[in-house]
């Protein structure tokens, strides 16, 4: 996440005004427990929406929003285009006093059910960090298995998986258009994803990861993920997380 004081919080089903308005009491008792954290939502309710309340404050006496049902995809192109330093409620006298580009959170259906809110996170990461966020959720492929065994000990992996990822990593394609995986050398295998592993640390790419939240431990939750990454925290503190993947703690 970016250096920007607000969040952009989005409405995208048909939910109670006491629903939005527990979210932003929730927000501001947060900051009243613990001077750290403070109120960052700022309600966005309309795509075409030229200002905005920093922060949004209950009670809202009417809401009708623009966004419902509205894919998260559509919401992070939205904030992508119209929030950042330049965007939607930026103010160039006052540091970091903007919307988040990168981070939005989202009142959805499943908000009246279970009092938590999804929360969207955009973070520069390479396959490495991708392959450990599969894994530590159970979701890896052999490809993440075995580049984990790699980085951790190669020579602790079978000649085969090695293989097998200079074969399925996009290593090198040009080369290996040229030449038949079955004819490289093994010693010439590693030294490959080795190149290849210091190459993706170097470079990385934007990916959106989600979290589910409780609304009273929003505002905690998001400075967490702000400091450590989304990715960091999806591999590193799983314990976290309830059983039904909810950020609880």
């Amino acid at each position: 996440m970016g250096e920007a004081r607000w969040l952009p919080l989005f409405v995208t089903a048909d939910v109670s005004i006491e629903i939005i308005n527990s979210v932003l009491r929730s927000a501001a008792l947060e900051k009243e427990e613990d001077e750290d954290f403070e109120n960052r939502w700022c309600l966005v309710q309309h795509p075409n929406q030229q200002a905005v309340a920093k922060p949004s404050i209950a009670p809202v006496e009417h809401f009708q929003s623009g966004f419902l049902s509205a894919s998260v995809e559509v919401l992070q192109d939205h904030v992508s285009k119209r929030c950042g330093e330049t965007g939607l409620g930026h103010d160039n006298d006052v540091y970091m006093d903007w919307l988040a580009d990168d981070a939005f959170g989202v009142i959805d259906a499943r908000t009246a059910q279970d009092n938590t809110i999804l929360f969207c996170v955009r973070e520069d990461v390479d396959a490495i960090q991708e392959a450990e966020v599969r894994l530590a959720w159970n979701k890896g492929t052999r490809s993440d298995e075995a580049l984990s065994k790699f980085i951790k000990d190669a020579g602790d992996i079978d000649d085969q998986d090695i293989m097998f990822l200079v074969e399925n990593l996009a290593i090198d394609k040009d080369y290996a258009m040229e030449t038949n995986v079955a004819d490289i050398g093994l010693d010439e295998a590693k030294q490959k994803i080795n190149d290849w592993i210091d190459l993706e640390q170097q470079e990385g790419r934007p990916r959106w990861f989600e979290f589910r939240m409780v609304v009273e431990n929003a505002m905690k939750n998001s400075y967490g993920i702000s400091n450590i990454g989304p990715a960091g925290v999806l591999t590193e503190m799983k314990d976290d997380f309830d059983e039904d993947g909810v950020m609880r703690y």
